[in-house]
């Protein structure tokens, strides 16, 4: 570290590296109580240092600490030459906050008043290398900055940039995001595009969050809550396919056998969710038992091909071809109906208001009334006598209110969509086929959804995706 130092550049190291040694310069920076003095216990795992010459040495005082924190001090203090900046942070309003060393006041009647600045607030840019760059790219672009100024601050800029070392990487143009014309996808997604009810669903919500989880894969696909809702899909298709036997006993002899690896991190909640899981599958199998010797179809792939007209930003009208694909955990045939169910193992459950809405339920029962649905190994189509009653959810982890042993069946009528929706069906899927075919993946700001969105660091919309490079 004291080797081919160059004159024109700044060291940094610790006040014990730095005796001996002056600058013209020297900044003494986080001067906190917590820090400077620093009166924890300096003893090692063996105490080697209570070993003298013939004895045992007692470990030092507080007193004696603090003493030789204060000597260190003002080892730091001495190595400027011509000028020295001490920086402190006081945040003891906080209850977390922290407040400046007590050295500080040591000093305070040797300096004049004048010598003393205090700023509140936070920094007007961060004291890095990278808030310096982007200090400078704001004053070049700035439309109120004076010539003199801009001039300055593509000299600094351009200097920066000739650094060969990557530390300064971000000072060069060709790295600056927005300089670059924007790209187009010359061939772009194909039509028929496919969309699912849930890509619909996400669509809506934060299309740059779908394109970043869906497309991108910019996430683990390996989270525990996934692997409980895969654990409980598997019992329930077994069951409805008599490939497991309609008995809780089986039942968990089952989930005991797929438990061991579901990676768990610790033995506590591995137990705490196996016990939710048995809950859950006596919901499960009380239901299909309820559910009797009715006609059903269990994990039947559902699909429709159909061409919809969207309407343009600019009046015009565009025939979008789509390929509408989704999953029924089960499809029965009622005396009054078809339905369709979709068995739910998280803990959100839909409003009275948003069920009615709900574009799963709605594309759910427009899929099995206009599609096909599997069957085996064929494609079956209702014929068109064959009323559908509508599409529910069945909530594993929320018991009835009044058959407490029975899940919660959250249900909506095929129609009930388009008489409470504002945006037709029609449109709700053509605006996000839009989304899909002109690449236009905005960041849609939600508070209680951003604060938990895996992808939020690298997402525009929020402060810890929007630094700039």
């Amino acid at each position: 570290a004291e080797h081919d130092v160059r004159s024109d550049s700044v060291r940094l190291l610790t006040a014990h590296r730095a005796k001996g040694l002056q600058w013209k310069y020297v900044i003494v920076a986080g001067a906190q109580e917590d820090a400077w003095p620093d009166l924890r216990s300096r003893q090692t795992l063996l105490q080697a240092g209570r070993i003298g010459a013939g004895q045992e040495l007692m470990p030092p005082t507080s007193r004696e600490l603090l003493n030789e924190e204060r000597r260190l001090f003002y080892v730091a203090l001495t190595r400027a030459m011509e000028r020295l900046v001490v920086t402190a942070v006081d945040t003891s309003s906080r209850d977390d906050g922290t407040f400046p060393s007590r050295f500080l006041d040591d000093i305070k009647p040797l300096l004049r008043e004048s010598r003393f600045k205090h700023i509140s607030g936070r920094p007007v840019r961060a004291l890095s290398v990278d808030g310096v760059i982007a200090s400078l790219r704001e004053t070049l672009f700035d439309e109120t900055a004076s010539p003199v100024l801009k001039a300055n601050a593509a000299a600094k800029l351009a200097q920066l940039a000739s650094h060969p070392s990557e530390v300064f990487a971000s000072a060069r143009p060709e790295n600056w995001w927005g300089i670059s014309q924007v790209t187009v996808n010359a061939q772009g997604p194909t039509e028929p595009l496919g969309l699912s009810p849930s890509a619909v669903s996400s669509i809506e919500k934060c299309p740059a969050k779908w394109f970043l989880e869906r497309q991108v894969q910019a996430t683990s696909q390996s989270e525990t809550h996934l692997v409980f809702g895969n654990a409980i899909h598997a019992i329930a298709e077994g069951l409805q396919r008599n490939e497991i036997p309609l008995e809780m006993d089986e039942i968990n002899q089952r989930l005991d056998r797929l438990w061991s690896g579901m990676g768990y991190e610790t033995p506590w909640e591995s137990q705490a969710m196996r016990a939710e899981a048995g809950a859950v599958a006596q919901r499960l199998f009380a239901w299909l038992v309820d559910q009797g010797d009715v006609r059903s179809v269990a994990e039947a792939g559902l699909e429709l091909k159909t061409t919809l007209a969207a309407t343009l930003e600019d009046g015009s009208s565009r025939d979008i071809e789509l390929r509408i694909n989704g999953r029924a955990d089960r499809i029965e045939f009622q005396a009054d109906g078809v339905v369709v169910y979709d068995f739910k193992t998280g803990n959100s459950t839909r409003t009275d208001s948003e069920l009615a809405t709900d574009i799963q339920l709605a594309l759910y029962a427009y899929l099995i009334r206009n599609g096909h649905y599997e069957q085996g190994d064929n494609q079956e189509q209702l014929s068109t006598d064959v009323p559908v009653k509508g599409a529910a959810l069945i909530q594993l982890r929320h018991a009835d209110k009044v058959m407490t042993e029975l899940p919660l069946i959250q249900f909506a009528n095929a129609d009930d969509h388009d008489e409470n929706s504002e945006v037709a069906l029609d449109e709700r899927l053509t605006n996000a086929a839009l989304v899909a075919l002109d690449e236009k993946y905005v960041a849609k700001y939600d508070e209680r959804m951003c604060s938990n969105c895996p992808v939020s660091i690298i997402c525009p919309a929020v402060p810890a995706g929007r630094s700039m490079l």
